[in-house]
């Protein structure tokens, strides 16, 4: 649920790889009180296109003695993880750049401004 700020959120299955390989990546666009989610299994990645901070507050399915199974192939571990090592964490350098393309043409459009620059110098 986002609580401050505006953005955006992309999400696409996990099936399709880190570039979203024959699929469409959803868009869901997000301001203070707009709840979502996406499917377990799914790569998702938010981002701030606004001039002010974002929050964005996580409910999170924990362990449960009454469901058997639930998260059991995508656990909280598995999120950290580099994709390179098995995980479902697409790091910057392993991001798809037409990702990075769009968030540019997003803060274009609100004024926000693009802090990456130490992470991508000619990015």
């Amino acid at each position: 649920m986002a609580i401050s700020g505006q953005g955006y959120s992309l999400m696409w299955p996990s099936t399709a790889g880190p570039n979203a390989t024959g699929v469409e990546r959803m868009k869901i666009d997000w301001k203070p009180y707009t709840l979502f989610t996406y499917p377990g299994g799914w790569f998702h990645q938010h981002f701030n296109t606004g001039t002010q901070p974002a929050r964005l507050f996580q409910f999170q399915v924990g362990k449960s003695f009454q469901y058997v199974g639930i998260h059991k192939e995508f656990s909280r571990k598995a999120g950290i993880i580099s994709i390179k090592e098995g995980g479902f964490n697409i790091l910057y350098s392993d991001e798809d750049p037409s990702i990075r393309r769009q968030f540019k043409e997003e803060l274009k459009k609100t004024g926000g401004k693009y802090n990456m620059d130490h992470i991508f110098p000619a990015g």
